[in-house]
C-alpha cells in the first residue's frame, strides 16, 4: 500500500487487479493529446472527447471507492450495470448524461496513481483536473436537457474544486448552483419523489445539505449557509437502493461501513448547521457592540458553546470509531479516509467552536477575559486530537486516497500544534516529533498533487515565520522580568504567558480564516507580513 510512510503500490481487493471487469468490445475514439495547462475554453466537441478506455475504467473504480462514499449522488448499482454492458460511447451516453460522466472523471482524476497518470495525456494531476473541469463547464453551460437533478449532481461534484488561483467558479459558487437546481427539481420535497428503485432524490438533497455545511464552516463562510430545515427524514441504508446489498466496487461489509459513515456525516452536519448559525449571530453581535455586554448574555453564550461541545462529544461516543482501527484485511477494497475524516471533522469542529473566544475586545467583561484561558486550553486539546487523527490517516492511507477537501479542517489545528511546538521549544505535549514530521512531510507531498494543498502548506509555513519572532521576543521579555523583578511579580508571569499565547493563537486563526475564506494568497505569500498586521484583520 502506497502510504506516506512506505510509498509502495496500493492493493485492490481480491480479483480486481487481475482483469478489468468491463466489457467494452470495440470503441472508436479520436486520439486525444492534452494541451498545455491554460484557461482557454474548449469547444463543445473538445469537451465531449473522452479519455482512453483503460484510463476511464480505472477512473470509474476510483470514483466509487474514493468519491462516492463522501458524495453518493450516483446510483452505483445502476451505473455499473450500464457501464459494464455498454459496447460503445453512444450506448453509454444514452444512459448517462455526458456532463455527469465528465464530472465523475474530473473528481476521480485526483486519485490516480502515478503509473495510471502516465497513461493519460496529462502531465500532472492539476493539469488533468483543470482540463477536465473546463470540459465540464462547457457542457454544463450548453446542456440542452435542462435536467435539474443531473445538474444538481454535477454542481455538487464541481464544488470540490478549490485551486486557489484567479478562478471565481469554485466550491461555494457550485454549492449555490447545486441548491438552485435542487430547488428547481424540488428535491427537498418527498411528495415529488417517484419512489422508483433507482431514485436518488433524497440522497442528492442530503448531499447538498452536507456539502453546504462542510464548505461554509470549513472555509469560514458562515454567511453562505443555506436553510437547515428539510422535509426529508435522516438518511438510512435503505436509501442507497440495490447497491446496499449488491455493491459493485467493494465487498458488502466494506459497503456497509461506507454507508454508515455517510449517515453519521449527515447527522454531524445537522449539528454543524446549528453551530454555524450560532456563531454567525453571536460573532456579529460581539463584533459590532459599542459597549460592554451584560454578564447574563455572556454566560448564556458560554453555556450554549459548552452544550454544543457536549453534543459533539456525544456524537463521537455514539459513533464509536471502532471501524477505524480494523485491519486492511478486514475491510478489503475500502478506504479508511471517510472514517478518519469523521474523526478529524468532529475534533476540528470543537477547535472551531472555541476559536472565537481567543479574540479579545476593548469591551470584554471579566467573565470573558477569564474564559479566554479556558478557550485556549479547549482549542489546544481539540487540535491535538485532530493532529493524532491526521497522523493516523496519513500514515495508513495511500497518498492517492487523501481528498483535498480535508485541508480546510486540518490547517488551523496543525498550525495550533506547530505554535505550541515553537512556544515550548520543541517540547510539546500536543505535537510529538514523529507525528509532526509525518504530518508536515505528508502535506508537502500532497502539495505536489493539489495546488490547494500547496497553498495550505505555504500558509502554515508563513504563519510559523510570523509567530516565531513574536515567541522569541516574548521569551526574552519574560526572562528579563525574572532577572530584574522581585519575587512578588513571579505569580503574574504564567498569566501573561497565557495571554500572550491566546494573542498568538488568535492572530494565527485570523490569518488562516482569511486565507480559507478569501484565498488571499498570491505567489505563495500571505498578504499579512507581520503578527501586528494580523491583529488588524
Amino acid at each position: 500500500m502506497t502510504t506516506f510512510l512506505s510509498l509502495v503500490d496500493t492493493r485492490g481487493y481480491e480479483g480486481q487487479n487481475q482483469e478489468s471487469p468491463f466489457r467494452w468490445k470495440s470503441i472508436q475514439h479520436n486520439t486525444y493529446h492534452a494541451p498545455k495547462p491554460s484557461d482557454r475554453r474548449p469547444s463543445i466537441q473538445e469537451a465531449e472527447e473522452q479519455l482512453p478506455k483503460d484510463v476511464r475504467d480505472d477512473l470509474v473504480v476510483l470514483y466509487f471507492r474514493n468519491v462516492h462514499p463522501l458524495c453518493p449522488v450516483i446510483d452505483e448499482y445502476e451505473f455499473a450495470s450500464w457501464y459494464s454492458n455498454c459496447t460503445s460511447d453512444e450506448e453509454l451516453f444514452g444512459h448517462c448524461e455526458i456532463v455527469l460522466f465528465q464530472a465523475m472523471m474530473f473528481m476521480a482524476f485526483a486519485h490516480l496513481r502515478q503509473e495510471q497518470l502516465n497513461k493519460t495525456p496529462y502531465s500532472s494531476i492539476p493539469h488533468g483536473q483543470k482540463t477536465l473541469l473546463n470540459k465540464v463547464k462547457v457542457l454544463y453551460d450548453n446542456d440542452p436537457s435542462g435536467d435539474h437533478v443531473v445538474l444538481t449532481k454535477v454542481c455538487l461534484l464541481l464544488s470540490y474544486w478549490s485551486p486557489y488561483d484567479s478562478d471565481l467558479y469554485v466550491n461555494s459558487h457550485w454549492v449555490g448552483r447545486a441548491f438552485f437546481h435542487a430547488r428547481q427539481a424540488r428535491l427537498w420535497d418527498p411528495d415529488c419523489d417517484s419512489g422508483a428503485m433507482f431514485s436518488r432524490r433524497k440522497l442528492t438533497w442530503w448531499c447538498c445539505r452536507v456539502r453546504d455545511r462542510l464548505v461554509a464552516l470549513g472555509l469560514r463562510r458562515l454567511h453562505r449557509l443555506h436553510e437547515k430545515n428539510s422535509t426529508w427524514p435522516m438518511v438510512t441504508s435503505a436509501d442507497f437502493g440495490a447497491e446496499a446489498i449488491c455493491p459493485k466496487y467493494m465487498p458488502l461489509n466494506s459497503k456497509k461501513v461506507m454507508m454508515g459513515a455517510f449517515i453519521w456525516l449527515c447527522k454531524l452536519s445537522e449539528l454543524m448547521a446549528e453551530i454555524g448559525e450560532f456563531q454567525l449571530k453571536t460573532g456579529f453581535d460581539r463584533e459590532w457592540r459599542g459597549k460592554p455586554e451584560e454578564t447574563n448574555a455572556i454566560m448564556q453564550r458560554i453555556v450554549q458553546t459548552s452544550k454544543f461541545e457536549s453534543r459533539v462529544n456525544a456524537w463521537v461516543v455514539e459513533f464509536g470509531f471502532e471501524d477505524c482501527e480494523r485491519t486492511d484485511e478486514e475491510y478489503i477494497g475500502m478506504s479508511k479516509l471517510p472514517l478518519r475524516k469523521l474523526q478529524i471533522l468532529s475534533s476540528s469542529l470543537i477547535a472551531a467552536l472555541y476559536r472565537p473566544y481567543l479574540r479579545n475586545s476593548e469591551y470584554d467583561q471579566p467573565l470573558e477575559i477569564s474564559f479566554r484561558g479556558i478557550a485556549v486550553t479547549k482549542v489546544k486539546e481539540a487540535s491535538a486530537r485532530t493532529a493524532r487523527s491526521v497522523h493516523k490517516a496519513f500514515a495508513e492511507s495511500p497518498i492517492e486516497e487523501v481528498p483535498l477537501a480535508i485541508f480546510a479542517w486540518i490547517q488551523f489545528p496543525v498550525a495550533v500544534c506547530q505554535v505550541d511546538y515553537q512556544f515550548n521549544g520543541g517540547d510539546s505535549l500536543l505535537f510529538g516529533a514523529t507525528q509532526r514530521s509525518t504530518i508536515l512531510a505528508s502535506m508537502k507531498k500532497l502539495g505536489e498533487r493539489f495546488s490547494g494543498a500547496k497553498v495550505a502548506c505555504q500558509t502554515i509555513n508563513a504563519v510559523m515565520q510570523i509567530t516565531s519572532e513574536r515567541i522569541k521576543q516574548n521569551t526574552l521579555k519574560l526572562a528579563n522580568r525574572c532577572r530584574f523583578e522581585d519575587d512578588s511579580a513571579d505569580d503574574s508571569i504564567p498569566v501573561q504567558e497565557s495571554e500572550e499565547e491566546a494573542d498568538i493563537l488568535d492572530c494565527v486563526a485570523r490569518i488562516i480564516d482569511l486565507t480559507l475564506a478569501q484565498a488571499t494568497v498570491r505567489n505563495g505569500l500571505i498578504r499579512c507580513c507581520t503578527l501586528d498586521e494580523a491583529v488588524l484583520l
